[in-house]
Protein backbone atom coordinates (compact mmCIF):
# COMPACT_ATOMS: atom_id res chain seq x y z
CA UNK A 1 0.00 0.00 0.00
CA UNK A 2 1.15 3.43 -0.46
CA UNK A 3 2.03 4.84 2.88
CA UNK A 4 2.60 7.94 2.20
CA UNK A 5 3.40 10.75 -0.93
CA UNK A 6 5.37 14.00 -0.62
CA UNK A 7 5.08 16.93 -3.13
CA UNK A 8 7.09 19.85 -3.67
CA UNK A 9 6.99 23.13 -6.34
CA UNK A 10 4.46 20.60 -8.29
CA UNK A 11 1.54 22.89 -9.20
CA UNK A 12 -0.16 23.80 -5.48
CA UNK A 13 1.60 21.65 -3.65
CA UNK A 14 4.57 23.37 -2.12
CA UNK A 15 6.26 20.94 0.72
CA UNK A 16 3.16 18.74 0.75
CA UNK A 17 2.76 15.28 2.67
CA UNK A 18 -0.06 13.35 2.81
CA UNK A 19 -0.48 9.69 4.41
CA UNK A 20 -2.64 7.36 3.53
CA UNK A 21 -4.45 4.18 5.20
CA UNK A 22 -5.86 1.02 3.79
CA UNK A 23 -9.20 2.82 3.21
CA UNK A 24 -8.83 6.91 2.41
CA UNK A 25 -11.71 9.53 1.60
CA UNK A 26 -10.03 12.77 0.17
CA UNK A 27 -12.28 15.78 0.86
CA UNK A 28 -12.44 19.14 0.30
CA UNK A 29 -13.60 22.28 -2.03
CA UNK A 30 -13.08 22.11 -5.79
CA UNK A 31 -9.68 23.17 -6.65
CA UNK A 32 -8.36 22.14 -3.52
CA UNK A 33 -5.83 19.40 -5.01
CA UNK A 34 -7.41 16.11 -4.93
CA UNK A 35 -7.39 15.49 -8.29
CA UNK A 36 -4.06 17.00 -8.88
CA UNK A 37 -2.67 14.21 -5.96
CA UNK A 38 -3.40 11.42 -8.33
CA UNK A 39 -2.30 13.01 -11.34
CA UNK A 40 0.95 13.01 -9.33
CA UNK A 41 0.88 8.67 -8.44
CA UNK A 42 -0.18 8.21 -12.14
CA UNK A 43 3.00 10.42 -14.01
CA UNK A 44 5.40 8.74 -11.11
CA UNK A 45 3.71 5.05 -12.14
CA UNK A 46 4.23 5.93 -15.54
CA UNK A 47 7.87 7.46 -15.55
CA UNK A 48 8.81 3.94 -13.44
CA UNK A 49 7.06 1.42 -15.45
CA UNK A 50 7.85 3.63 -18.77
CA UNK A 51 9.18 2.26 -21.97
CA UNK A 52 11.51 3.89 -24.67
CA UNK A 53 9.06 6.36 -26.13
CA UNK A 54 8.30 7.47 -21.63
CA UNK A 55 10.89 10.17 -21.40
CA UNK A 56 10.46 12.27 -18.46
CA UNK A 57 9.75 15.57 -20.33
CA UNK A 58 6.61 13.82 -21.45
CA UNK A 59 5.68 13.20 -18.35
CA UNK A 60 6.41 16.34 -16.35
CA UNK A 61 5.54 19.96 -17.83
CA UNK A 62 7.04 23.26 -16.80
CA UNK A 63 3.49 25.08 -16.92
CA UNK A 64 3.27 22.24 -13.61
CA UNK A 65 5.87 24.10 -11.48
CA UNK A 66 4.11 25.96 -8.40
CA UNK A 67 3.96 29.72 -9.93
CA UNK A 68 4.72 32.01 -6.99
CA UNK A 69 7.81 29.35 -6.26
CA UNK A 70 11.40 30.87 -7.74
CA UNK A 71 13.12 27.07 -7.58
CA UNK A 72 13.05 25.11 -10.69
CA UNK A 73 13.36 21.86 -9.52
CA UNK A 74 10.38 19.74 -8.44
CA UNK A 75 10.66 17.11 -5.63
CA UNK A 76 8.45 13.63 -5.30
CA UNK A 77 8.65 10.85 -2.93
CA UNK A 78 6.57 8.34 -1.91
CA UNK A 79 7.05 5.02 0.31
CA UNK A 80 5.14 2.01 -0.28
CA UNK A 81 4.57 -0.84 2.24
CA UNK A 82 4.54 -4.05 1.21
CA UNK A 83 4.82 -7.65 3.41
CA UNK A 84 6.28 -5.33 5.93
CA UNK A 85 8.69 -3.79 4.17
CA UNK A 86 9.15 0.18 3.67
CA UNK A 87 10.12 0.94 -0.25
CA UNK A 88 10.89 4.56 -0.37
CA UNK A 89 11.09 6.31 -4.30
CA UNK A 90 12.21 9.74 -4.51
CA UNK A 91 12.87 11.81 -7.87
CA UNK A 92 14.00 15.28 -8.54
CA UNK A 93 13.37 17.03 -11.65
CA UNK A 94 14.48 20.26 -12.77
CA UNK A 95 13.36 22.62 -15.87
CA UNK A 96 15.73 24.36 -17.97
CA UNK A 97 14.92 28.55 -17.56
CA UNK A 98 15.99 28.73 -21.18
CA UNK A 99 13.62 25.90 -22.98
CA UNK A 100 11.00 25.49 -20.42
CA UNK A 101 12.24 20.95 -20.81
CA UNK A 102 13.14 18.93 -17.59
CA UNK A 103 15.43 16.03 -17.00
CA UNK A 104 16.28 13.93 -13.83
CA UNK A 105 18.15 15.99 -11.40
CA UNK A 106 18.39 12.23 -8.99
CA UNK A 107 16.44 9.54 -8.35
CA UNK A 108 16.69 6.96 -5.33
CA UNK A 109 14.96 3.84 -4.46
CA UNK A 110 15.22 2.21 -0.83
CA UNK A 111 14.40 -0.34 1.47
CA UNK A 112 13.80 -0.48 4.61
CA UNK A 113 16.54 2.34 4.89
CA UNK A 114 19.10 0.22 2.32
CA UNK A 115 20.16 1.94 -0.94
CA UNK A 116 18.94 -0.65 -3.74
CA UNK A 117 19.27 2.34 -6.79
CA UNK A 118 20.57 5.84 -6.77
CA UNK A 119 21.24 8.47 -9.63
CA UNK A 120 23.07 11.60 -9.59
CA UNK A 121 25.06 13.71 -11.91
CA UNK A 122 23.98 11.25 -14.90
CA UNK A 123 25.19 8.66 -12.99
CA UNK A 124 23.40 5.35 -11.59
CA UNK A 125 24.68 2.88 -9.00
CA UNK A 126 22.36 0.00 -8.55
CA UNK A 127 23.31 -2.31 -5.09
CA UNK A 128 22.13 -5.87 -5.19
CA UNK A 129 19.95 -7.51 -2.41
CA UNK A 130 22.42 -8.12 0.30
CA UNK A 131 24.18 -4.78 -0.64
CA UNK A 132 27.02 -6.56 -1.46
CA UNK A 133 27.71 -5.58 -4.86
CA UNK A 134 27.26 -2.22 -6.80
CA UNK A 135 26.60 -1.50 -10.50
CA UNK A 136 27.77 1.82 -11.41
CA UNK A 137 27.81 3.30 -15.27
CA UNK A 138 26.98 6.91 -16.75
CA UNK A 139 23.30 7.68 -17.97
CA UNK A 140 21.16 9.88 -19.40
CA UNK A 141 18.87 12.42 -17.64
CA UNK A 142 15.26 11.68 -19.78
CA UNK A 143 14.32 7.79 -18.37
CA UNK A 144 13.84 6.18 -14.81
CA UNK A 145 17.25 4.35 -14.34
CA UNK A 146 15.22 1.48 -12.72
CA UNK A 147 14.96 -0.22 -16.42
CA UNK A 148 18.77 -1.02 -15.81
CA UNK A 149 18.11 -3.11 -12.80
CA UNK A 150 18.87 -6.74 -13.48
CA UNK A 151 15.83 -9.32 -13.16
CA UNK A 152 17.62 -11.88 -11.64
CA UNK A 153 17.48 -12.97 -8.52
CA UNK A 154 20.44 -10.89 -6.95
CA UNK A 155 17.79 -7.75 -7.48
CA UNK A 156 14.41 -9.14 -6.45
CA UNK A 157 13.54 -6.08 -4.10
CA UNK A 158 13.93 -3.59 -7.46
CA UNK A 159 12.04 -6.52 -8.80
CA UNK A 160 9.51 -6.52 -6.18
CA UNK A 161 9.40 -2.82 -5.99
CA UNK A 162 8.71 -2.86 -10.67
CA UNK A 163 5.78 -5.47 -9.50
CA UNK A 164 3.58 -3.19 -6.54
CA UNK A 165 3.83 0.13 -8.59
CA UNK A 166 2.41 -2.30 -11.61
CA UNK A 167 -0.38 -3.00 -9.47
CA UNK A 168 -1.55 0.62 -8.95
CA UNK A 169 -4.35 1.06 -11.02
CA UNK A 170 -5.99 5.38 -11.02
CA UNK A 171 -9.35 5.41 -12.59
CA UNK A 172 -12.10 7.27 -13.25
CA UNK A 173 -14.81 5.14 -14.69
CA UNK A 174 -17.16 6.53 -17.92
CA UNK A 175 -20.38 4.23 -18.66
CA UNK A 176 -20.59 6.39 -21.78
CA UNK A 177 -16.92 5.25 -23.12
CA UNK A 178 -16.96 1.63 -22.17
CA UNK A 179 -16.44 -0.91 -25.03
CA UNK A 180 -18.18 -4.20 -25.42
CA UNK A 181 -15.15 -4.85 -27.62
CA UNK A 182 -12.51 -7.49 -27.34
CA UNK A 183 -9.31 -6.22 -28.80
CA UNK A 184 -6.23 -6.87 -28.28
CA UNK A 185 -5.37 -4.56 -25.83
CA UNK A 186 -6.53 -7.02 -22.41
CA UNK A 187 -3.78 -6.72 -19.88
CA UNK A 188 -4.29 -3.40 -18.73
CA UNK A 189 -6.87 -1.42 -17.50
CA UNK A 190 -7.71 1.88 -19.06
CA UNK A 191 -8.31 4.84 -16.72
CA UNK A 192 -11.77 4.82 -18.23
CA UNK A 193 -12.63 1.53 -18.31
CA UNK A 194 -13.00 2.29 -22.17
CA UNK A 195 -11.24 -1.80 -22.91
CA UNK A 196 -14.10 -3.31 -20.34
CA UNK A 197 -14.51 -5.99 -23.10
CA UNK A 198 -10.83 -6.95 -23.36
CA UNK A 199 -10.17 -6.96 -19.79
CA UNK A 200 -13.18 -9.14 -18.62
CA UNK A 201 -12.34 -11.65 -21.68
CA UNK A 202 -8.85 -11.76 -20.15
CA UNK A 203 -9.87 -11.72 -17.03
CA UNK A 204 -12.18 -14.72 -17.30
CA UNK A 205 -9.09 -16.90 -18.68
CA UNK A 206 -7.34 -15.54 -15.46
CA UNK A 207 -9.15 -15.49 -12.60
CA UNK A 208 -12.77 -16.53 -13.19
CA UNK A 209 -13.26 -16.73 -10.01
CA UNK A 210 -13.71 -13.32 -10.07
CA UNK A 211 -17.02 -13.33 -12.03
CA UNK A 212 -17.94 -16.01 -9.50
CA UNK A 213 -18.15 -13.33 -6.76
CA UNK A 214 -19.20 -10.75 -9.78
CA UNK A 215 -21.79 -12.43 -11.00
CA UNK A 216 -23.49 -13.44 -7.15
CA UNK A 217 -23.37 -9.54 -6.25
CA UNK A 218 -24.81 -8.55 -9.89
CA UNK A 219 -27.96 -10.91 -9.41
CA UNK A 220 -28.44 -9.45 -5.90
CA UNK A 221 -28.80 -6.30 -7.27
CA UNK A 222 -31.03 -7.31 -9.71
CA UNK A 223 -32.35 -11.07 -9.50
CA UNK A 224 -33.15 -11.32 -13.37
CA UNK A 225 -29.39 -11.04 -14.09
CA UNK A 226 -27.31 -14.37 -15.01
CA UNK A 227 -23.97 -13.92 -15.80
CA UNK A 228 -21.30 -11.84 -17.69
CA UNK A 229 -19.97 -13.97 -20.67
CA UNK A 230 -17.75 -13.31 -23.73
CA UNK A 231 -20.10 -13.93 -26.91
CA UNK A 232 -17.85 -14.44 -30.53
CA UNK A 233 -19.68 -11.90 -33.18
CA UNK A 234 -19.06 -11.91 -37.38
CA UNK A 235 -16.15 -9.92 -36.74
CA UNK A 236 -14.87 -9.58 -32.94
CA UNK A 237 -16.47 -11.14 -30.20
CA UNK A 238 -17.75 -8.93 -27.55
CA UNK A 239 -18.64 -9.11 -23.39
CA UNK A 240 -22.12 -9.70 -23.35
CA UNK A 241 -24.54 -9.66 -20.41
CA UNK A 242 -27.11 -12.63 -20.05
CA UNK A 243 -30.72 -11.89 -18.60
CA UNK A 244 -33.48 -14.09 -17.36
CA UNK A 245 -36.89 -12.81 -18.35
CA UNK A 246 -39.83 -14.70 -18.36
CA UNK A 247 -37.87 -17.87 -18.17
CA UNK A 248 -36.45 -16.70 -21.53
CA UNK A 249 -32.90 -16.24 -21.37
CA UNK A 250 -31.81 -12.34 -22.90
CA UNK A 251 -27.85 -11.70 -23.89
CA UNK A 252 -27.49 -8.28 -24.25
CA UNK A 253 -24.34 -6.46 -25.43
CA UNK A 254 -22.76 -4.70 -22.94
CA UNK A 255 -22.77 -1.27 -24.71
CA UNK A 256 -26.79 -1.75 -24.41
CA UNK A 257 -26.92 -1.64 -20.62
CA UNK A 258 -27.78 1.58 -19.25
CA UNK A 259 -25.24 3.93 -17.90
CA UNK A 260 -25.97 2.92 -14.34
CA UNK A 261 -25.76 -0.94 -15.15
CA UNK A 262 -22.39 0.15 -16.29
CA UNK A 263 -21.15 1.56 -13.32
CA UNK A 264 -22.27 -0.77 -11.16
CA UNK A 265 -20.79 -3.84 -12.88
CA UNK A 266 -17.24 -2.05 -13.49
CA UNK A 267 -17.73 -0.88 -9.76
CA UNK A 268 -17.67 -4.32 -8.59
CA UNK A 269 -15.32 -5.31 -10.93
CA UNK A 270 -12.49 -3.06 -9.97
CA UNK A 271 -13.26 -4.67 -6.30
CA UNK A 272 -13.47 -8.49 -6.61
CA UNK A 273 -10.65 -8.43 -9.71
CA UNK A 274 -8.45 -5.93 -8.24
CA UNK A 275 -8.58 -4.72 -4.52
CA UNK A 276 -9.02 -8.27 -3.31
CA UNK A 277 -6.08 -9.40 -5.08
CA UNK A 278 -4.05 -7.00 -2.83
CA UNK A 279 -4.18 -3.81 -5.52
CA UNK A 280 -4.10 -0.41 -4.56
CA UNK A 281 -6.65 1.91 -5.98
CA UNK A 282 -7.26 5.36 -6.52
CA UNK A 283 -10.75 5.96 -7.54
CA UNK A 284 -11.68 9.08 -8.52
CA UNK A 285 -15.82 9.77 -8.20
CA UNK A 286 -16.20 6.12 -8.88
CA UNK A 287 -20.14 6.51 -7.98
CA UNK A 288 -21.22 8.46 -10.69
CA UNK A 289 -24.50 6.87 -12.09
CA UNK A 290 -24.64 4.57 -9.12
CA UNK A 291 -28.02 4.51 -7.38
CA UNK A 292 -28.23 5.57 -3.69
CA UNK A 293 -29.97 2.16 -3.05
CA UNK A 294 -26.21 0.18 -3.61
CA UNK A 295 -23.31 3.28 -2.26
CA UNK A 296 -23.57 1.41 1.52
CA UNK A 297 -23.39 -1.95 -0.03
CA UNK A 298 -20.38 -1.19 -2.29
CA UNK A 299 -18.90 0.83 0.71
CA UNK A 300 -18.61 -1.84 2.75
CA UNK A 301 -17.39 -4.20 0.14
CA UNK A 302 -14.27 -2.51 -0.14
CA UNK A 303 -14.06 -2.02 3.63
CA UNK A 304 -14.25 -5.72 3.38
CA UNK A 305 -12.02 -6.37 0.44
CA UNK A 306 -9.11 -4.75 1.60
CA UNK A 307 -8.13 -6.66 4.57
CA UNK A 308 -7.11 -9.25 1.93
CA UNK A 309 -3.84 -6.95 1.32
CA UNK A 310 -5.44 -4.04 -0.81
CA UNK A 311 -5.63 -0.68 -0.31
CA UNK A 312 -8.79 2.16 -1.76
CA UNK A 313 -8.27 5.48 -2.08
CA UNK A 314 -11.32 7.59 -3.29
CA UNK A 315 -12.55 10.75 -4.20
CA UNK A 316 -16.44 11.47 -3.82
CA UNK A 317 -18.79 13.93 -3.62
CA UNK A 318 -21.46 11.21 -3.30
CA UNK A 319 -23.14 12.30 -0.07
CA UNK A 320 -23.89 8.18 1.32
CA UNK A 321 -19.78 7.72 0.41
CA UNK A 322 -19.11 10.82 2.73
CA UNK A 323 -20.96 10.03 5.57
CA UNK A 324 -19.73 6.38 5.32
CA UNK A 325 -16.04 7.09 5.58
CA UNK A 326 -15.50 10.27 6.77
CA UNK A 327 -15.13 9.21 10.49
CA UNK A 328 -12.58 6.53 10.06
CA UNK A 329 -11.18 7.62 6.61
CA UNK A 330 -11.30 10.55 5.57
CA UNK A 331 -8.64 13.38 4.72
CA UNK A 332 -8.93 16.49 4.87
CA UNK A 333 -7.25 18.68 1.82
CA UNK A 334 -7.72 22.66 1.78
CA UNK A 335 -6.53 25.53 -0.09
CA UNK A 336 -5.22 28.14 2.15
CA UNK A 337 -4.97 31.81 0.79
CA UNK A 338 -1.46 32.08 -0.10
CA UNK A 339 -2.54 29.29 -2.89
CA UNK A 340 -1.11 26.00 -1.23
CA UNK A 341 -3.00 22.53 -0.24
CA UNK A 342 -2.30 21.32 2.70
CA UNK A 343 -4.01 18.87 5.00
CA UNK A 344 -6.04 19.76 7.64
CA UNK A 345 -7.77 18.77 10.84
CA UNK A 346 -11.59 17.64 10.32
CA UNK A 347 -13.39 21.08 9.59
CA UNK A 348 -16.62 19.52 10.46
CA UNK A 349 -15.30 17.69 13.74
CA UNK A 350 -18.35 16.08 16.02
CA UNK A 351 -18.64 14.91 19.11
CA UNK A 352 -19.78 11.23 18.42
CA UNK A 353 -21.71 11.80 21.86
CA UNK A 354 -23.86 14.58 20.19
CA UNK A 355 -24.30 14.26 16.36
CA UNK A 356 -25.67 17.16 15.09
CA UNK A 357 -26.73 15.88 11.74
CA UNK A 358 -24.75 13.74 8.76
CA UNK A 359 -21.54 15.51 7.33
CA UNK A 360 -22.96 15.92 4.22
CA UNK A 361 -25.69 17.65 5.04
CA UNK A 362 -22.97 19.93 7.27
CA UNK A 363 -20.72 20.29 4.21
CA UNK A 364 -23.60 21.56 2.02
CA UNK A 365 -25.01 23.74 4.53
CA UNK A 366 -21.40 24.98 5.12
CA UNK A 367 -21.59 24.28 9.34
CA UNK A 368 -18.51 24.04 11.13
CA UNK A 369 -16.52 25.44 8.96
CA UNK A 370 -13.02 26.69 9.58
CA UNK A 371 -12.21 29.69 8.78
CA UNK A 372 -9.47 30.39 5.95
CA UNK A 373 -5.68 30.44 6.92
Amino acid sequence: MIKYLYINNYKSFVNFKVEFDKVALLLGKNGSGKSNLFEVVSKLCRFINGDDATTVDKIFSYNSLTRWMKSNIQMFEFCIEEDENEYMYSLEVIYSNTTYKCSINSEKITRNGSVLMTVADGIVTINDDMSLKSMGFLTGKEYSSIRFAPDDEQHKFIRDFKSFIRRIIICTPDPKGMLSLVGDDSDKLEPDFSNIGSVCADLLQTLPETFVELNSVMKEINPSYVMARIVPGAYHKSLCIEYLYKDVKCVFDFNDLSDGEKAIFSLYLLIFAYLKNGFTLLMDEPDNYISLREIQAICMTIEEKVQDNGQCILISHNGDVINYFTDQAGIWIERNTSGESRIIDNPYYRDKEEVIMPYSEMISRGIGEMDEA
